[in-house]
């Protein structure tokens, strides 16, 4: 049998073939075109302050000229921008300041004035240090600021005295003409005595982990949650969360006359004494991210030494972090300024160590492939949020740009926070038979207010919010409920018999689901006595405008006496 085709039919396909790649070709060129002609006219005519300044809790924020992504900076932020080179110190030790204006040729003069936040003072803000007058310029950084740090030059060295009582300072920084630029930096201060009646950690891995800076953080990047980082650096402007969530527990429980010490995640991570030391140990707020060893010696405080702790918050122990501290001197101090967190993606820790270390040392959820679930350290483990529909301008896939003159957020201010649609879900007394109940009034199924999430945790979440991704690219769903069943975890299973359930309420998810968030107390059998709160609003019940409860104020303080009284037995 013969071949029928031509040379001439195969040079006509091939003539034909090319031009369509030549066609093709035009038009990839085209868009390139076009898209570096965006990024040039939004860089050289937008304004540096689009679309909007806004003003929150009395710190304005900036949202960044948007078409500056290939820059990889971010330069967002007040006219001034700073950090702190540590995460803490103790009084008589050092610590330095680095400023830069927010944008190139800018110059401004000013000083530093540090507050220490907590009960006293106006505002609940007590001057404690000022600054001779420094003048502050632009200091570029490099397109990895994110994760190596900004590398700013010194402009103050502070070194708090021992009237500096342990505790969360804010430094601002205040120009010539006396306009106030809140928190440029902050720092935590401890007490080396550790001989407090309460120790509060403090979430500054969290504050981190969201900070969006030079473009990209725990979450996201310039094209949403897709290109995050595994590894973000504490040299960088950093929005905290002190204020949205510690701030009501702290300036409240300051009042009742308690000595109340403070620490970091990394003061916990380097020092086991802090877990050890005080009669009450309190976790508050958002603490999300936790490294191997503040899981150990939080662990080891509640099951082994038998002392009381306090969950106060929600979505805790959650993802697990390693420090490192790229650019310590050769046999100079670990300052612990990077945290390492893969996600959902290979850690190379597997690569480096036998299975069963790397099982503990990866940095993934504790709860992942049932290693060190949530839930046999505190009795509730994170369900999931909510988050309310807010006009944002979207386009393309996970990259938000805000609307102009309309409410906003970012992973540097939480966005379910904005003006948008407000919601409180309510909690509700479950059990008042306990003795922290005696004397507030508190009756079964009675209200103690909208505190609510917007992260929440129970016993048992919905499984279906925890899909595993397997390495064979197939995915596989991850029932919680295993955790609680004895040998299959890590850690010791805490009997479900022995959790009391104290407190719970509805809420609507961000799927479109009706969630669960549950309060529980349970005593070990090493006679510490636990209490989780499994809402991250706790806090707004004690001292935040609209949330105030006074039967509530009462039973946090009777949890508090009821657990020193044990501890100091």
């Amino acid at each position: 049998m013969t071949d029928q085709s031509s040379p001439s039919m195969g040079r006509k396909f091939t003539n034909k073939g090319w031009k369509v790649l030549r066609v093709l070709a035009w038009i990839l060129v085209g868009d390139l075109l076009i898209l570096v002609g965006v990024f040039l006219i939004g860089t050289a005519f937008l304004p540096v302050s689009w679309p909007a300044l806004v003003l929150r809790d009395g710190v304005s924020y900036v949202i960044p000229r948007v078409f500056n992504l290939y820059r990889g900076q971010f330069r967002d932020g007040p006219m001034v921008l700073g950090y702190a080179d540590r995460h803490s110190v103790r009084p008589g030790e050092s610590f330095h300041v680095m400023l830069s204006t927010r944008d190139e040729g800018w110059s401004f003069t000013g000083h530093m004035e540090v507050f220490r936040i907590g009960w006293e003072g106006p505002d609940n803000r007590r001057y404690v240090f000022s600054s001779p007058p420094v003048r502050v310029g632009y200091t570029e950084s490099l397109g990895t600021v994110f994760s190596t740090g900004c590398n700013w030059p010194v402009f103050a060295t502070i070194t708090p005295d021992p009237s500096w009582q342990s505790g969360y300072y804010t430094i601002d920084f205040v120009d010539s003409d006396g306009r106030r630029i809140s928190e440029v930096a902050y720092i935590v201060v401890l007490n080396p005595q550790q001989d407090g009646d309460i120790v509060v950690l403090v979430s500054t891995a969290t504050y981190q982990a969201y900070n969006q800076w030079g473009g990209f953080s725990l979450y996201s990047g310039a094209l949403g949650g897709t290109d995050k980082t595994t590894m973000v650096s504490f040299d960088r402007p950093t929005i905290s969360q002190f204020h949205t969530w510690e701030f009501y527990y702290v300036i409240w429980v300051e009042a009742q006359g308690y000595k109340v010490d403070y620490i970091t995640n990394f003061d916990l991570y380097r020092d086991r004494a802090w877990a050890e030391k005080y009669p009450l140990f309190i976790v508050l707020g958002h603490n999300e991210y936790w490294s191997k060893e503040e899981f150990d010696y939080v662990e080891k405080r509640i099951f082994t030494e038998g002392k009381d702790t306090l969950f106060l918050g929600a979505n805790l122990a959650y993802w697990q972090v390693r420090y490192l501290d790229i650019n310590q001197s050769p046999g100079g101090e670990f300052l612990g300024r990077q945290m390492v967190c893969h996600k959902l993606r290979r850690d190379p820790i597997r690569d480096r160590a036998d299975a069963e270390t790397a099982r503990y040392l990866i940095t993934d959820r504790f709860r992942s492939r049932h290693r060190r679930p949530e839930s046999m350290l505190m009795g509730v483990m994170y369900e999931l949020d909510f988050r309310q529909e807010l006009p944002w301008l979207i386009p393309w896939s996970k990259q938000r740009f805000p609307v102009p003159g309309k409410p906003f957020g970012s992973q540097l201010y939480p966005y379910f926070q904005s003006e948008g649609k407000p919601y409180f879900p309510e909690y509700h007394v479950v059990d008042n038979s306990l003795p922290f109940f005696d004397g507030t009034g508190l009756e079964k199924g009675e209200s103690v207010g909208g505190i609510i999430g917007y992260e929440y945790d129970n016993r048992n979440p919905m499984p279906s919010m925890e899909e595993r991704p397997i390495f064979n690219g197939q995915r596989q769903k991850y029932d919680l409920a295993e955790d609680w069943k004895a040998g299959v975890s890590l850690n010791e299973q805490i009997p479900p018999e022995d959790i009391k359930l104290v407190f719970h309420g509805n809420a609507i998810d961000a799927y479109g689901r009706t969630g669960l968030a549950e309060a529980v107390y349970f005593e070990a059998e090493s006679g510490a006595k636990v209490f989780s709160a499994g809402t991250i609003r706790w806090p707004w019940g004690l001292s935040k405008n609209g949330f105030v409860n006074e039967k509530f104020k009462k039973l946090n303080l009777n949890l508090i006496q009821y657990m020193l009284d044990s501890g100091r037995k």
